[in-house]
């Protein structure tokens, strides 16, 4: 079978992306295909109960589909995966992507569930960062990781491969960052490196690097895992004299501004996180405002906010803003791991005055010290891995009165709604944020009401 060539018609696509396809009660996975197409498809891989395959041949097309409009992607990079569709429809497979794990992981199946489910929809977050450009799956993302090769060559990864692509640029990046990528591959970029770019507001751009190895190499440091945790190096003193060339505003090395709105501008270095999307953060300050306007016009005026894995506290900042403009007021309290974010956050707050602390902790040890405590509106931002069982269960106990609860993995996103609902939360608003343009990736945000 392995050998073998089949023809296969789509009925989906999967939360990875890829389409999910049926023969002979085998399900089968073929990334690059649309609902309704129809293709000849090589096994690449299979299990017992389903396989992987590559496109041999399209047989027939869906009318959605249209040229790849990433030249990286196009030469088989894994960056832009969705991006043979257009916006609109990829927002639609998306809405589809996130309603199937709401059901599935979240358990939200039952009849009562279908009119919450009906009015989730993905989000549009707006125009590219890059102003005049027309399409939006382009030129948006503000941080990029890149790796270049055993020559110095700089591009990305193919999918589910070590190799990288050279030959063509992926075009989520913003020209700052495109710019820098030639500069620094012409000056002689590090090899076999991971290496980050971020643009800031102000047009710099911000470049940090380390050593990768590459599959099956001599293990450094003990153990593989090790050599890829350490620090990003600065490629401070390698690459300084590329600051201005080419008309380009390069800030090697350094921290780079970003805004939510004035006068909230915060510093971090090019390997801190941030989202992606400059847009993104707007539109999840957005849900925030609307929640804490909503509490402080409902009576409570002055508010009690956590802004959990809140990073540099950004969310939590416009929960203190909207709470004013509403006439109220606002203390917040973030807690975040990453000394970056904490310094830059206290930094912020400090310069403006703000009533935000920012913690040092994990979110788990923080809940269990501050059980006492009834806040208003929680924010929760997690990683991937979202927050479980035990972080929502602390929650549980200080009976939050309104949560905004974010998820960089709709998987783990719609577990962790189901364990809110099953703890009595009540769910009364879920949307998609279309952060990712003409990729799989889905974020998204739920507003939950206290415990009833």
């Amino acid at each position: 079978m392995t050998e073998g060539t089949i023809t296969v018609t789509a009925d989906a696509i999967a939360h990875g992306g890829e389409a999910i396809c049926r023969n002979e009660g085998l399900v089968v996975f073929v990334p690059g295909l649309l609902p309704g197409e129809t293709a000849a498809v090589r096994i690449t891989s299979a299990k017992k109960s389903f396989a992987r395959a590559e496109i041999v041949e399209l047989v027939s097309a869906s009318p959605e589909r249209r040229p790849i409009v990433c030249p990286a992607a196009a030469a088989g990079a894994g960056c832009c995966d969705l991006a043979y569709t257009t916006s609109a429809h990829a927002r639609a497979l998306k809405t589809e992507i996130l309603r199937d794990q709401l059901r599935r992981l979240g358990g939200f199946s039952a009849a009562e569930w279908e009119p919450v489910l009906d009015d989730v929809g993905v989000r549009d977050i707006g125009p590219s960062a890059h102003p005049g450009e027309q399409d939006e799956m382009q030129r948006w993302r503000t941080v990029a990781r890149w790796h270049s090769d055993s020559s110095g060559r700089i591009g990305v990864r193919r999918a589910g491969s070590h190799r990288v692509v050279t030959e063509d640029r992926c075009s989520q990046v913003v020209p700052e960052i495109a710019a820098a990528v030639e500069l620094i591959e012409s000056a002689g970029a590090p090899k076999d490196a991971e290496i980050v770019i971020a643009a800031g507001i102000d047009g710099d751009v911000a470049v940090q690097w380390r050593r990768t190895e590459k599959p099956g190499s001599p293990r450094r440091g003990g153990t593989r895992g090790r050599a890829q945790r350490r620090r990003a190096r600065s490629a401070t003193a390698a690459w300084k004299a590329l600051d201005g060339r080419g008309g380009l505003p390069t800030a090697v090395g350094r921290a780079l501004e970003h805004e939510l709105m004035p006068p909230w501008i915060w510093h971090l270095e090019a390997s801190a996180f941030w989202q992606a999307h400059r847009s993104a953060l707007v539109a999840y300050a957005d849900v925030v405002r609307e929640s804490a306007a909503a509490l402080v016009r409902g009576g409570r005026e002055e508010l009690r906010v956590w802004d959990l894995y809140g990073g540099v506290g950004a969310l939590g900042s416009a929960a203190l803003d909207a709470a004013t403009f509403a006439g109220g007021r606002a203390r917040v309290t973030a807690v975040e791991t990453a000394a970056p974010a904490v310094i830059a956050g206290r930094d912020t707050a400090r310069r403006i005055g703000a009533d935000l602390d920012i913690v040092s902790s994990d979110v788990r040890s923080w809940l269990e010290g501050s059980a006492d405590v009834m806040p208003d509106l929680v924010i929760t931002d997690p990683p991937r891995a979202g927050l479980g069982a035990d972080v929502i269960g602390e929650l549980s106990r200080s009976n939050p009165g309104t949560i905004v609860h974010i998820g960089c993995d709709i998987a783990s996103f719609a577990r962790d709604l189901g364990l809110f609902a099953d703890a009595g939360f009540g769910v009364e608003r879920i949307q998609g944020i279309d952060a990712f343009p003409g990729t799989h990736h889905l974020e998204a945000v739920a507003v939950l009401s206290g415990r009833s």
